[in-house]
C-alpha cells in the first residue's frame, strides 16, 4: 500500500513538473529593430580606478587622454 502511494505521488510530481527546458521551442531574437548610437555616450577609465572619462569614436586612447588633458602633449617640444 504504501509503495504505490508513493509511486502514485512520484507519477502526479513527474507530470506536474511539466516539459525540461530542452523540450520547449524557444524563437530567435528579433535584434533587426535595435538601435544604438555610436558615435556618443563613449567612456575610458584606468583598470582598477572609478574614474570615467569621455572618449570618441572613432578615435584612440592616446587622443583622448590628451583630450581630458591626462597626458601631455606629446607634440609640444621634447616631450
Amino acid at each position: 500500500m504504501c509503495a504505490r502511494v508513493l509511486t502514485a505521488i512520484l507519477v502526479l510530481l513527474t507530470l506536474a513538473a511539466g516539459p525540461a527546458q530542452s523540450q520547449i521551442r524557444s524563437r530567435p531574437l528579433d535584434l533587426s529593430n535595435i538601435r544604438m548610437p555610436l558615435l556618443t555616450g563613449w567612456q575610458f577609465r584606468e583598470a582598477g580606478k572609478d574614474n570615467w572619462y569621455s572618449a570618441s569614436v572613432p578615435g584612440c586612447v592616446h587622443t583622448d587622454l590628451l583630450n581630458n588633458k591626462l597626458i601631455d602633449d606629446p607634440f609640444y617640444r621634447d616631450n
